[in-house]
């Protein structure tokens, strides 16, 4: 091995010469060359003297030789100082470990080829760093740096391998080669990869079928490669391997040229590393603010699920994202809010409630508390009903969130990634980003319920203010109605809205006041109760029907002209349905349990107002009655005029 360098190198040659000279010493002395044994001892031998005439010539050697030693230590200061301002423009600081590994291990010979490939190698490698320094990918960054080195170093292919989050070494570049864009060619840690690592120093193999992995048929027709470990800072990150359709004759050469190329993909991938985290940094204040900003503001619960999912879609780049919330039930979820980067829908109306009391897999997710990141594989062991259920199914990533307040489960949020394995954008980056908005994601949910609680009770109050008024006014019952259904449209935002009352002689339910757009004749339709429309069979049930999807119920009657979705209200007073109110929607799935709620609890009130209404106006009719009766009285005590006492009358 060749151990020695620079200044080093220079001594031992200077040794070397040293050792030399006193071998020739000594062999002269054996010869007899120089001392001749007498009687007498030592004396010089006869041919010392025709030696001495040789001193000049032997002085001008020395010369020479020491001018050769001093030149050789002015050019490695040189190449030295040289190789210090390109670190100092370059931002490097000298060799990584693995390089200074490498100058003590490597063959003898190879180190100094270093210097003898010149300034054209240094300055390829400056272009490497310059080059890749502009990709925005590791990807793109490292398929350049593999054209370039295929290009000018005499590889005949390229290819790198990067280790994943989940510890999985797969295919992130190649040059040279056309891989099967089906197949995910991955590494296994094992045998010579796994040396590779431990020892930290590039290896050249002949035997191609050595590396373990799936990756055989993309290596196929290639006799010969380098295998170059990517440990930047001494971590294991990545592997490269450079093919030779021949084997090379000089294996030595290649040794600086995988020291740059190494240089260059370390120095890349930790500068793609520092700027991934700085961006990372970035987003996650970013997300934290805007969080915040949903908690602190009274924003409504649609507004809440559309900032957190639309943004975190988009920061994220994911395919496309929602969020289930629970519908009281544990077990039942329904999808509040979803975002797709192709503005195409992902659930149809009827796929937006999910049960999730069979996906087992789902509940130790949720079980978890934190964020989980699945891959393909993954993917492809759940059940396909489960996958089909949640829009899964084929995906190359997926994030679940489980969001908790209290230790209660509010919601899940679902990050889908739909890409193939290598233009795939969510890794770890994004799993701790979720990890630290989960907490204040939940918070902001439950806020936005809270709000939306009291939004409803202000709303119910409103109405029932309005209620309140109408009864200490004298409102008559069909201008108490309109009221009625004024302050429902205004304050639950419902477009149609319709009240009927029942004619308890025929059974049929009449339309006695609407508000929307419903058809002209709508106020002279008639239902008969249990057999025609939503409303009859509201008032023969005696209960709320809420139906989704009017399409697929056949008691339905067009009222409105583009219906999606009806909820009948039964109005009960005294334990008998005297009327029904009746609310329509162009969207399907358009009422919610809470709508259910806060009208039937209007209705109950509603019910006790029209009795009073009711009352109030027999009151005002026996008082008229009284009135008259007193007023013919007063008559008849005054005049017994036939003709004057009938025109009282009447």
């Amino acid at each position: 091995m060749n151990k020695s360098s620079g200044p080093d190198k220079n001594r031992m040659d200077v040794k070397k010469l040293v050792s030399i000279g006193i071998a020739f010493t000594l062999f002269f002395i054996a010869q007899g060359n120089i001392l001749t044994v007498t009687d007498g001892g030592y004396s010089p031998s006869p041919k010392l003297c025709s030696t001495l005439k040789l001193v000049p010539i032997l002085s001008l050697l020395c010369v020479v030789i020491l001018v050769f030693v001093l030149i050789k230590m002015l050019k490695h200061k040189y190449v030295h100082f040289k190789n210090r301002e390109l670190d100092s423009k370059t931002g490097s600081n000298g060799l990584s470990s693995m390089q200074k590994d490498n100058e003590r291990k490597r063959p003898a010979g190879a180190k100094n080829k270093t210097i003898g490939m010149g300034t054209d190698v240094i300055k390829l490698f400056q272009q490497m760093k310059d080059d890749i320094s502009e990709e925005n990918t590791l990807t793109l960054g490292y398929r350049h740096l593999l054209d370039l080195a295929c290009e000018h170093l005499d590889f005949s292919a390229g290819v790198i391998f990067i280790i994943d989050h989940n510890g999985c070494i797969s295919l992130r570049g190649y040059s040279g080669i056309i891989p099967n864009s089906q197949e995910n060619y991955t590494l296994e840690l094992k045998g010579i990869v796994s040396e590779l690592f431990e020892r930290n120093m590039p290896r050249f193999i002949r035997d191609i079928n050595s590396i373990p992995g799936n990756c055989q048929e993309l290596f196929y027709g290639f006799k010969a490669a380098w295998l170059l470990p990517l440990m930047p800072q001494g971590f294991p990150v990545g592997l490269l391997i450079f093919f030779h359709k021949d084997v090379p004759k000089h294996r030595e050469e290649y040794y600086p040229k995988l020291d740059f190329v190494n240089i260059a993909a370390c120095w890349f991938y930790e500068n793609h590393r520092n700027n991934r985290i700085v961006a990372c940094e970035n987003r996650k204040i970013e997300m934290l603010i805007k969080t915040s900003l949903a908690i602190s503001s009274s924003l409504s619960l649609d507004d809440v699920c559309r900032i957190l999912v639309s943004d975190i879609g988009k920061s994220f780049g994911c395919s496309y994202s929602y969020l289930l919330l629970s519908r009281g039930r544990q077990k039942e979820m329904y999808v509040q809010q979803c975002y797709s980067e192709r503005k195409t829908p992902v659930f149809e109306p009827e796929e937006k409630i999910i049960d999730i009391e069979n996906m087992t897999w789902l509940k130790e997710i949720i079980a978890f508390e934190t964020p989980v990141l699945l891959g393909s594989e993954e993917i492809k062991g759940y059940p396909q009903k489960d996958k089909d259920i949640l829009k899964i199914s084929g995906s190359a990533g997926v994030l679940i969130a489980p969001l908790k307040h209290n230790k209660r489960l509010v919601g899940i949020l679902v990050l889908v990634e739909q890409r193939s394995a290598e233009r795939a954008r969510m890794g770890k980056e994004v799993l701790d980003l979720c990890t630290a908005l989960i907490a204040q994601a939940s918070a902001a949910i439950e806020n936005a319920r809270l709000y939306s609680s009291l939004s409803d009770k202000v709303a119910q109050l409103t109405t029932m203010v309005n209620v309140g008024k109408a009864l200490n006014s004298d409102l008559t019952l069909l201008s108490f109605f309109e009221r009625v259904l004024d302050g429902i449209s205004r304050n639950f935002k419902i477009q149609n809205c319709a009240i009927l009352l029942r004619d308890f002689e025929k059974d049929e339910l009449y339309v006695v006041s609407v508000i929307g757009h419903y058809q002209e004749d709508a106020l002279n339709k008639r239902f008969k109760i249990g057999k025609e429309g939503i409303t009859g069979r509201a008032a023969a049930l005696k209960k709320t029907i809420n139906v989704d999807d009017v399409s697929k119920d056949d008691m339905f009657i067009p009222s409105t002209g583009n219906t999606g979705s009806e909820m009948a209200i039964p109005v009960i007073l005294n334990g008998e349905v005297v009327g029904v109110l009746d609310v329509e929607s162009e969207d399907k799935y358009a009422f919610s349990k809470r709508e259910e709620i806060l009208l039937s609890s209007l209705m109950n009130q509603v019910a006790v107002a029209m009795e009073k209404i009711k009352l109030k106006q027999l009151d005002k009719e026996r008082a008229n009655k009284l009135s008259l009766t007193n007023t013919l009285v007063k008559k008849l005590s005054g005049t017994l005029d036939q003709s004057d006492l009938l025109a009282n009358a009447v």
